[in-house]
């Protein structure tokens, strides 16, 4: 999620906008499952525009040098959490990008995406930079029939918490911090919690936002989950 829109103005869905259910957890370490065949590594570098749910994003495939350029706006879905977005994305030629960039004012998130197929499902797990190095997240876009009872394949050990229902944790709010609320957030992600609260389950109606995640665990081919 790219941050509030601006005061007074409601944002809705596009048509074309593509409904995303995410699941995310703070990880203590990187899985050693990162450093096995068949692992995709994609350096992701998000700007997002202040003012607006928009973000810029410039992602190259690790493997192929292949860098992609688009423009997204993520719209929360009415009665769910903030992990449960409308997006909509524009792709980009590298003159439209760098023209939007420069004009655009807005902050920086930096992250190298890892994405894994492990048990039959598809998770992406983030190694943050900057201000944010140490940080590490795991993310599985699901359907919504699924979204309750996924768990996570990845080691017990390495679980620290669920955050999927916390604003803190989407990646406008991650961006918006400064290097002490960086520090501080990484440190309240580590802190293990007493118990473990389910995350609000998604509603379900006949009609979807676009496409769904089909399946156990969705996300679209390319750089996995959109967060």
């Amino acid at each position: 999620m790219a941050g509030p829109a601006p005061e007074g103005q409601r944002a809705r869905p596009g048509r074309y906008a593509r409904a995303e259910r995410e699941r995310r957890w703070v990880l203590a370490a990187p899985p050693y499952a990162l450093h096995g065949p068949g692992v995709r590594r994609i350096d992701l570098r998000d700007h997002y525009v202040e003012g607006t749910r928009l973000r810029l994003r410039q992602s190259t495939d690790l493997g192929t040098g292949t860098t992609t350029l688009k423009l997204g706006q993520k719209v929360p879905l009415e009665g769910e959490g903030p992990s449960s977005v409308a997006h909509t994305t524009t792709y980009l030629s590298p003159q439209e990008y760098a023209l939007l960039r420069r004009s655009l004012p807005g902050r920086e998130l930096h992250k190298t995406r890892h994405l894994l197929a492990v048990e039959g499902a598809r998770v992406a797990v983030d190694v943050f930079h900057g201000v944010l190095h140490g940080l590490v997240t795991a993310e599985v876009e699901l359907a919504p029939e699924a979204y309750g009872a996924f768990v996570l394949p990845l080691e017990a050990a390495l679980v620290v918490r669920e955050v999927t229902d916390d604003p803190r944790w989407t990646g406008g709010a991650l961006a918006a911090l400064d290097p002490a609320g960086a520090a501080a957030l990484v440190a309240d992600g580590l802190r293990r919690p007493r118990r473990r609260t389910p995350p609000r389950a998604p509603r379900q109606t006949g009609r979807q936002t676009g496409g769904r995640a089909g399946g156990r665990a969705g996300g679209r081919a390319g750089e996995g989950p959109d967060g």
